[in-house]
């Protein structure tokens, strides 16, 4: 045990003299006691790992360790902690290993105490039965914990703390796993071991079954199902998505066990991913032969988000293969690595491997080839062993085919995976193009077994092998244990028998069991080779319990020898089991013509001596092409050939033709001809086919095949051979052409020739005006093309009359040809080939192109033109090079929508999916609306077979108005059969109004997993802020703007097809953008269905959000449900989506953008004016919208920006409710569906409506933002509608009539008229209503008085323009305050009153010229508050009383209060009971509320005291008199008076003598305005008083307290001494309130 002081994070050795013995040879370092997640020791020891094999370290004891201090766990280096689980026979290095039992805290858990259980080595099913001392445990920042662990309970035996570690999470496993796809490990299999401790374990997985999804079990399993020993299962349900990573025991059963768990395994981590699937952290168990467990009730589609969209299967090359190949050397592939014995390696999976091309097999570094035979129990590194079913190829095979067979234990041909291609190269070795083997096998794997030339001959370099127990008659039987074993020995080379000195040999037929010294005995299973066989390959049986042959062993390598011996290459057999040797004389070796099994096939010999210069001249005149119908008939099967033959006619050198020749030329009958073309010089020595023209089939007869080479000095040689039949004769042409079409040609390059493009757009050309002249070679925009084969529905390409070949193209072997030409008009769509012209002569070239010698069409028809098709040159086999297109809504059996299949943008090729399953287009009639579409497209013919490699097929599709299944031919397009029984198409955009291509459900089949990657790493997870670290997505289509069907919009996109990859920051053109979180009918968004986030935004400090994503289907936004997504909210305004891939139901599905910015400068200040009488509401069309003529669209307006609705120059606004089709000046005109905003909400978006034939919000259109602005107008930010429909304007609902008015217009304007139930006292009068309080005053007016008189409220404003009315409840109401709004208000003071005097005015228009007889309104009105008013005194209350009474109308008020303070402060006012003593100083302040102190202050003229509550009682007593106080009671001080609200005085208690128990307060008090005027008095120099001027006293009241007490402190004193406690429990002030009048006038000047 190996101990470390860790000071904070960085880990050091500690050197030091002070250290703790715990064992022999283990030290422990002090530590110092602190935060133990800081100062702690650690252990790294490999035994605790709670996955190590129990039995091999079980010799530790933890209760011999002195244990001290805090310890923090680590495994192999990386961070550990304590088990929480149990695992079966689990030691940890001893014999209990210990664990917690519960699970660890959380790091603001702090400390805690956690009990500590064990498991014993030797039981599996008793998890937690002992127990030890309970420990402390903390969680650490840096997550990781830290154990105070102690000494373990002495009665344990051997007890040892597990570990167990789990590495960190880099990347979400849910993008980042491994993909594995094991059908037979569902729970349904069962009959095989295969056993998951034998795999190398690393990282996560995701589970399939044939392509689909599936998952662990979550129940009980039975033993040996899975194919496993013990099937392991989760012990508890799986997590949810939110759970994130959680961690799961195994649990596993064997048959001899009681309970489904009685072996626990290694726990696991699991998590759910978006998507419905889970990843696992799969590790190798613990138990004998036990595998994880798929559970097929939980199979269900993959949801195509988590799966690759395009497949890019294998790089192909097409250079040789045989110099470009990857070096496969992995020695356990090898044919002697047989299972279970020898310590086999296992584990190794093939259909893991990402192959990539063609191999060479290597073993060591050793040559090695594939096996084309089997052995039992071969497994080659995995489970079964995957081997050739066929022999290998000669070099002259070139590629070849081969089955690959599978094995299962003995069974050799047990399984069939996917044939793969095999050549034999020069040097004597094979290459192979290996692929992913087939899922259904388990564990399968490639095997390799040497293959190599020996440097010397074996029959003069060999080991003599001469043991006598070899013989056939050496009976041991049933002795195990002296039994030979041959897997014991080293073998090394080639051996030769012998029998005491005397040559033998290995037996050819059954040897019974027990013989040769061994249990089982080996002997060959076919004949030896002859002496000119060289090195063969024989098989080898194991005689058995099983008979003979009961098992195969591995095979051997065999040579005859000169001298009647053999020599043999021995390798280990497979079980205990050694080589017979056989006593027989050996016959004389002769070469034998029968051909025996062998594993190499004999290569070609290379030629010795060049036949460029040893060849036979052969000059023939008849095998001239020109020599026809001679009268003589040559034969050339009768010839002896024999070596290389010159061609020459007349002594002049010619060579073979390599195009066809006519019938009866050449001196015969059919005349052969060369099929492949002439070699170049350094090409070297080729084969060619030779080809026969009979019967007008230019290859009817296949000759043999012949060898050709180009020679220096530009001729050929040939190594003919006899023809298969006569009349056939080799032809001769001469060596140079006079004139090759396909190197003299014009070229046509017109884009309006191309059966793909609309026709109606071009159809104004005539090919029987052009002077046609030769041979053409045609172009479309710069692509090689050919004239069209196929025949498309309107096709006029660029004419009328659109013409296509009659039949196929030739071949380049067929020379130059003649085909008949046939058209097809152009307004005609089921009319092919009903038109002909003149035939035309075609050839093929080199280069893969074709000439053409037109001429001038046939004049009867109208317009005619040649029609040009091409096809994209194919640089990869599109097999592997395709996009997969999983569109379940393209089956035959959906329809209901219209997805139009030549909106989208078809580039290159295609693998039809359906839920992830194989499907095909169909190949028979397809009904009108199907699949989707309007016409549903189909394959006019069968597919292709895959050695007919690239073929093209008509697409046919019909309409519900047409007459048959094919009225209607789309662009043809290419289409290839693929290993793996799936096919790629080459789609291309159909010619006709929403067309789509199909799929048909009957062709449902599994995928083929060798097709599909093997790994998928899913996107890049970061885990940085998503705010930081993003995609940025700018795509203009995916405008919510882009509506479908209308305004050219942009559509064919679909985000399925797209490889999303984290976060993604929407914009458009730059713009800040956002998902929609609402939908409107008929978006698009770029594709079919428009996605839009189900859900409102999250905020800043929400975080990562979840949200529903919907999708809608024409008018109904959530038709479907797409997979959630995450979204977050930035710093910035902006957001940020992690998008996934949408779910395949979906067709066409488009992730929606909308713009979504702060408007930089305030819309309400920055708005453009729209003033269109026509938008008002009341502006009724309808009888001449009937065709919509004049219906006003505002989706032909350019909008920009912010707009204020106004109708003739008054402000309006969107109505809010229902406005009936046909108003607006349109058809269907829009209003908002939400109430506008308030003030204080900023920019909101609304909902629109369109009012339509289908009712009141029979659509809705795009919404708009919307803000409510200063000075009660709105604007909005306009946008393209949906239809033609127009924003309407209401220019009522601004105006809000009451229920007593009604809304109208007059003379243009807008305003509310007065109900009849309005009455006036006077015609002419109007009705209104004043209020003055203290300095503020306002007036109403009667609204549709006013506007019945020409006035609307708008227009009217008091003396400060500035100083609009406003409108409430139908009144117009004016306010003045002198504190925030003067409002040109002017105040005149005149002795007696204060006046406030202000007018209302307005006009009905504005002046026009020099004169003007416009009314005018001005309405003249006042507040006046008279001076002086007297009140009695009121109730009292404590503290401070306020008196309010309802005043009539017209009439202000103002407040006066009175309170007694204890402190010169007035901070503290009497409460409660009052303690005053006699000669105490008492506090009074007096004040005035309600009035403008900017302008008033409070004056007190005379305070007085009274014995009752009467001011005007006789007996009283002055205190304040004359604004002064008063000379003779010189305790009185007069603090404050005049200056402000507030007036102050103090004075000391006393009591009346005449048996007065109260005193009771009175004081007068007047208001001083403060202009112009001195309000204070001066009173101490003399008490004088100054004589006040006329204008400063304004307004005058009397106020009165009480009573006054004095404390029970003075209850000795004499009644003229003190007061009597009251009756009021605390002192109280009164308020005197005043009450002013007001007057008001009005004038009408006109």
């Amino acid at each position: 045990m190996s101990l470390w002081i860790v000071p904070g994070e960085q880990q050091m050795k500690v050197d030091c003299e002070f250290v703790i013995m715990i064992s022999p040879g283990v030290a422990v370092s002090t530590a110092v006691s602190s935060d133990p997640c800081s100062d702690y020791n650690t252990i790294e020891d490999y035994w605790r790992d709670i996955g190590e094999n129990p039995y091999q370290d079980y010799e530790h004891d933890d209760s011999l360790v002195e244990w001290n201090g805090w310890y923090r766990l680590y495994l192999n280096g990386e961070s550990a902690q304590m088990s929480e689980w149990c695992v079966s026979y689990m030691g940890c290095g001893g014999y209990t290993g210990l664990f917690l039992n519960g699970s660890h805290p959380r790091p603001e858990d702090g400390v805690v105490t956690r009990d500590v259980i064990g498991s014993h080595i030797w039981y599996s099913n008793q998890c937690g039965s002992y127990r030890s001392n309970p420990i402390q445990v903390k969680a650490c920042p840096g997550d990781y914990y830290v154990y105070e662990l102690n000494t373990p309970d002495q009665s344990l035996e051997q007890p040892s703390y597990c570990a167990v570690s789990f590495s960190s999470i880099s990347d979400d496993p849910c993008y980042n796993y491994e993909s594995l796809d094991r059908p037979w490990r569902a729970t349904t299999e069962s009959g095989l071991y295969i056993c998951d401790e034998y795999y190398s374990w690393s990282g996560w997985y995701r589970l399939y079954y044939y392509g689909m999804n599936i998952q662990m079990s979550e129940t009980c399993v039975h033993p040996y199902s899975c194919n496993a020993e013990s099937g392991l299962s989760l012990n508890g349900p799986h997590p949810q998505i939110d759970d994130g990573v959680v961690i799961r025991e195994v649990c596993g059963g064997y048959s001899w066990s009681g309970t489904c768990c009685d072996h626990k395994s290694k726990p696991i981590r699991v998590k759910a991913c978006p998507g419905n699937y889970y990843v696992y952290e799969l590790a190798r168990p613990t138990g004998w032969c036990a595998g994880y467990c798929t559970d097929v009730n939980t199979i269900s589609q993959t949801d195509p988000i988590t799966t690759t969209t395009l497949a890019t299967g294998f790089s192909i090359t097409f250079s040789d293969p045989c110099s470009n190949y990857n070096k496969l050397d992995e020695y356990w592939r090898s044919t002697l690595n047989y299972m279970y014995w020898y310590g086999y390696i296992s584990g190794h999976d093939d259909t893991r491997v990402k192959w990539d091309g063609w191999y060479r097999l290597f073993i060591n570094g050793s040559s090695a080839q594939m096996p084309d035979w089997c052995v039992s129990y071969m497994t080659c590194g995995g489970f079964s062993s995957l081997y050739l079913g066929g022999s290998h190829p000669g070099v002259e095979d070139g590629v070849v085919t081969r089955e690959v067979y599978g094995s299962n234990y003995d069974q050799c041909s047990h399984y069939t995976s996917k044939p793969i291609q095999v050549k034999a190269c020069p040097g004597d070795y094979y290459v192979y193009e290996l692929t992913r083997p087939n899922v259904a096998i388990p564990g399968p794997s490639y095997c390799a077994v040497p293959f190599s030339t020996p440097s010397v001959d074996p029959c003069d370099n060999y080991t003599s092998l001469d043991e006598p127990w070899r013989s056939t008659d050496n009976y041991i039987y049933y002795d195990h244990y002296y039994s030979m074993c041959d897997y014991n020995v080293e073998w090394n080379g080639w051996y030769r028998l012998f029998i005491n000195g005397q040559s033998t040999q290995v037996p050819e037929s059954c040897v019974s069991q027990g013989m040769c010294g061994t249990y089982n005995p080996l002997y060959l299973r076919d004949p030896h080779p002859q002496l000119g066989d060289g090195v063969v390959t024989r098989h080898v049986c194991l005689s058995s319990w099983d008979g003979c042959c009961g098992f195969e062993s591995h095979p051997i390598r065999v040579k005859a020898c000169p001298g009647d011996y053999y020599v043999y290459e021995f390798v280990r057999p497979m079980e205990c089991a050694a080589y017979c040797a056989e006593d027989t004389s050996l016959t004389t070796l002769t070469p034998n013509t029968q051909r025996t099994e062998t594993l190499n096939t004999p290569l070609i010999p290379a030629i010795e001596v060049d036949p460029c210069h040893n060849y036979h001249d052969l000059d023939d005149v008849w095998r001239a092409t020109s020599d026809q119908h001679s009268s003589g008939v040559m034969c050339d099967m009768n010839v002896n050939w024999q070596g290389w033959y010159r061609l020459f006619v007349l002594g002049q050198s010619v060579q073979m033709p390599d195009t066809c020749v006519a019938q009866y030329s050449c001196g015969t009958h059919a005349p052969l001809w060369l099929n492949g073309g002439h070699p170049s010089v350094e090409d070297g020595v080729v084969t060619r086919d030779v080809c026969g023209h009979w019967n007008n089939d230019c290859c009817h007869f296949q000759s043999n095949p012949i060898r050709v080479k180009a020679c220096p000095g530009d001729y050929f040689v040939y190594e003919f051979v006899s023809p298969t039949a006569c009349h056939l004769a080799y032809c001769a042409v001469p060596t140079t052409t006079i004139f090759d079409p396909c190197s003299d040609y014009n070229t046509i390059d017109d884009y309006w020739r191309d059966i793909g493009q609309n026709s109606f757009q071009d159809y104004g050309h005539d090919d029987s005006v052009v002077e046609w002249n030769g041979w053409y070679r045609l172009y479309l925009n710069g692509e090689s093309a050919q004239m069209s084969e196929w025949c498309v529905s309107y096709m006029g390409c660029g004419g009328y009359t659109g013409l296509t070949l009659n039949g196929s193209h030739p071949r380049p072997e067929d020379g130059v040809v003649t085909r008949d030409v046939i058209g097809s008009h152009i307004w005609y769509s089921n009319q092919c080939g009903n038109y002909r012209s003149n035939p035309i002569q075609v050839k093929a070239c080199p280069g893969d192109y074709y000439v053409y010698e037109l001429i001038t069409p046939d004049q009867s028809l109208e317009q005619p033109s040649y029609c040009a098709v091409s096809f994209s040159s194919i640089s990869e086999d599109p097999c592997y090079n395709y996009e997969s297109l999983d569109r379940p809504w393209r089956a035959t059996n959906e329809s209901g929508m219209w997805i139009c299949d030549e909106s989208f943008s078809w580039s290159g090729w295609y693998r039809l999916y359906h839920y992830g399953m194989n499907i095909q287009m169909p190949e028979t009639c397809v009904n009108p609306y199907s699949c989707n579409a309007d016409s549903g497209l189909w394959l006019n013919g069968p597919h292709p077979q895959m050695e007919d490699g690239v073929v093209t097929r008509e697409v046919c599709g019909g309409y519900s108005w047409g007459g048959s299944c094919c009225d209607f031919k789309s662009k043809p397009i290419r289409v290839k059969a693929c290993q793996g029984n799936y096919y790629v198409y080459e789609l291309v955009n159909p010619q006709y109004w929403c067309a789509g291509y199909c799929t048909d459900v009957s062709t449902i089949s599994q995928i083929d997993p060798t097709t599909t990657p093997a790994v998928f790493t899913g996107p890049t997870v970061t885990f940085s802020d998503p705010c930081s670290n993003y995609n940025i997505l700018d795509e203009y289509w995916r405008s919510t703007l882009n509506y479908m069907y209308w305004y050219g919009y942009i559509t064919g996109h679909d985000d399925t097809r797209v490889k999303w990859d984290g976060w993604y920051r929407l914009l458009i053109n730059g713009s800040n953008a956002q998902m929609p979180d609402w939908c409107v009918s008929y978006m698009s968004c770029g594709g079919f269905s428009s996605l839009w986030l189900g859900g409102s935004h999250p905020g800043v400090e929400d975080g990562v959000v979840t949200r529903e994503v919907y999708g809608s289907y024409y008018d109904q936004c959530s038709h479907y449900t797409s997979n959630p997504i995450q979204v977050k909210a930035c710093p910035g305004d902006y957001y940020v989506y992690e998008l996934t891939r949408p779910d395949l139901e979906i067709p066409l599905p488009s992730y929606c953008a909308v713009p979504f910015s702060t408007p930089s400068v305030d819309p309400c200040d920055s708005y453009t004016s729209l003033d269109e009488s026509w938008r008002s509401t009341d502006n009724y069309n309808y009888n001449y919208n009937y065709y919509n003529y004049y219906s006003m669209c505002d989706y032909n307006v350019e909008w920009n920006g912010w707009y204020r609705l106004f109708i003739n120059g008054q402000s309006t606004q969107m109505p809010e409710s229902c406005v009936s089709q046909g108003m607006c000046g349109t058809y269907n005109p829009l209003y908002l569906r939400d109430p506008h905003p308030q003030l204080g909400d900023g920019v909101v978006t609304r909902h629109v409506c369109m009012s339509s034939w289908n009712g009141c919000c029979g659509s809705e259109s795009h919404p708009i933002r919307v803000k409510a602005c200063p000075g009660d107008y709105y604007v909005y930010e306009f946008v393209k509608p949906l239809h033609c429909a127009a924003y309407c304007a209401d220019p009522c609902l601004s105006l809000n009539c009451t229920e007593d008015e009604l809304c109208g217009e007059r003379n243009g304007v807008y305003g509310c008229f007065c109900k009849e139930n309005q009455t006036r006292s006077e015609p002419h009068s109007l009705d209104f209503s004043e209020t003055c309080e203290s300095s503020s005053g306002s007036l109403s007016l009667s609204r549709c008085q006013l506007f019945e008189a020409g006035f609307s409220a708008h227009v009217l404003h008091l003396n400060d323009p500035s100083c609009r009315g406003t409108v409430q409840n139908g009144r117009v109401q004016f306010h003045f305050d002198n504190n925030d709004q003067i409002c040109g208000t002017n105040l005149v003071a005149n002795g007696t009153h204060v006046i406030y005097e202000n007018f209302i005015l307005g006009t009905t228009g504005s002046p026009a010229g020099l004169i003007s007889r416009e009314k005018i309104l001005k309405l003249n009105f006042s507040c006046i508050y008279p001076q002086t008013q007297t009140l009695s005194m009121i109730d009292i209350n404590p503290l401070e009383t306020r008196v309010n009474k309802d005043l009539p109308a017209g009439e202000g008020r103002y407040q006066v209060r009175m309170v007694p303070y204890q402190d010169s402060e007035f901070s503290q006012p009497f409460t409660g009971r009052v303690d005053a003593e006699l000669d105490q100083q008492i506090f009074v302040e007096v004040g005035v509320d309600g009035v403008d102190s900017r302008q008033f202050v409070t004056v007190i003229d005379r305070c007085w005291a009274t014995p009752v509550n009467d001011p005007e009682n006789s007996l009283s007593w002055d205190l304040i008199t004359g604004e002064c106080p008063n000379p003779q009671d010189n305790t009185v001080e007069l603090l404050q008076n005049g200056v402000s609200t507030s007036s102050r005085f103090s004075f000391r208690m006393f009591i009346f003598s005449s048996n007065s128990t109260k005193v009771y307060l009175h004081c007068s008090v007047h208001l001083c305005l403060m202009s112009n005027n001195y309000c204070s008095t001066s009173c101490y120099s003399g008490y004088q008083r100054r004589n006040r001027r006329s204008l400063d006293f304004h307004d005058s009241s009397s106020i009165s307290m009480g009573p006054l007490v004095v404390s029970d402190r003075n209850a000795d004193l004499g009644l003229s001494e003190r007061v009597k406690a009251s009756v009021a429990s605390c002192l109280c002030s009164s308020l005197m309130v005043l009450f002013v009048s007001l007057m008001g006038v009005l004038t009408f000047l006109q």
